[in-house]
């Protein structure tokens, strides 16, 4: 009897350790399955995770290449009106240039105006009575022409 419970006890022992070694397995096991799944699902949404980001450059290239192509565009309009405004201030300091010669033009006029004196009487002056007031106002004097 005595070896009869020693084996019992060796039986129960060595079929203990190896129900808990096989249940040490299964729980190996699904702990190794459970982490090939989270991998798994991890992996897919990094496949999704690329993809998107993917379309999300792409999407911000062509964004780029057609914001560098307005940008190209209006430069070149920038370059067509600085081109159009440098010829128009070019015509408008001429305009001006012509303008201030023609100003001194007549300034030299009226100097030239300036030095005709009236006569002293008005009988001697062959010149009409109104174009003599002309020249009086043109010199700054405000007498009449016929107050000699």
């Amino acid at each position: 009897m005595g070896e009869e419970l020693m084996w019992s006890i060796a039986w129960s022992f060595i079929s203990s350790f190896f129900a808990s070694k096989k249940m040490l397995l299964v729980v190996v096991g699904v702990l190794l399955c459970g982490a090939f799944v989270l991998v798994w699902h991890d992996y897919q949404g990094a496949k999704e995770d690329v993809v998107h980001y993917r379309d999300l450059y792409q999407r911000v290239l062509q964004e780029k290449e057609s914001l560098l192509a307005i940008s190209k565009k209006n430069l070149a309009q920038l370059g067509q009106q600085k081109k159009y405004y440098e010829t128009e201030l070019r015509a408008s300091v001429q305009r001006s240039e012509q303008r201030l010669q023609g100003l001194q033009d007549l300034t030299r006029q009226l100097r030239s105006l300036q030095k005709i004196r009236r006569p002293e009487r008005e009988k001697d002056c062959p010149i009409h009575p109104a174009i003599v007031y002309t020249f009086d106002l043109l010199r700054g004097e405000t007498r009449s022409s016929t107050a000699n």
